[in-house]
């Protein structure tokens, strides 16, 4: 589990349950009293979902009827899985995601103009600093994207990354991530704040 910094929110990664059992997981978002947020992140992209694509987007339904108050869902899922849930009633809010495990790309708003492809209500763009510079390119970037209006969250991890997370608030992220406990660590970088 995951709280962001102002401890009024916890993101559930869902795709590293040892099991999904959607009773208790409904009993779980029911006792949460602030916003939650699931998750279920495939292995390519850096989660722990195993099984096929169709399983998991199959399940992702089965959870949005649970009605967290966010779902995470990657920038590379299915156009037209994200299209039917943008055109739908639900009131969970769709956040988009993009991952970088190797280094911080030059251009982020590249990056960010492909995502604004699909609707969202928000985007997340998380890299890896290999430099402090990298770190304040990213949060240079979040502070220009905020300034226009959008929910934006971009972080970076590893231990150059840190900063994002420490200072992420005040550039403009719409919401930052932090851990519960060091045993809960699912990033380089990510640390209790």
């Amino acid at each position: 589990m995951q709280a962001n910094s102002l401890r009024d929110g916890v993101e559930l990664r869902l795709d590293l349950f040892q099991e999904i059992d959607l009773p208790s997981i409904e009993r779980l978002r029911k006792s949460i009293a602030g916003k939650v947020i699931f998750t279920l992140r495939s292995r390519r992209n850096g989660g722990g979902f195993l099984g096929s694509e169709d399983k998991r987007l199959n399940l992702a339904k089965s959870l949005l009827a649970l009605e967290p108050d966010y779902f995470d869902f990657e920038c590379d899922t299915d156009p037209l899985f994200l299209s039917e849930l943008s055109t739908s009633k639900m009131t969970t809010k769709i956040i988009l995601s993009y991952h970088n495990f190797q280094a911080t790309p030059k251009h982020l708003d590249v990056i960010l103009n492909k995502m604004l492809l699909q609707p969202s209500y928000a985007y997340k763009i998380c890299t890896t600093a290999n430099s402090i510079s990298d770190s304040y390119k990213m949060l240079r970037f979040v502070q220009k994207m905020h300034k226009s209006g959008m929910n934006i969250i971009g972080i970076c991890m590893g231990d150059y990354g840190r900063i994002t997370r420490t200072d992420g608030l005040k550039a403009g992220n719409y919401l930052n991530y932090t851990i519960l406990h060091t045993r809960d660590k699912v990033a380089p970088g990510l640390t209790l704040v």
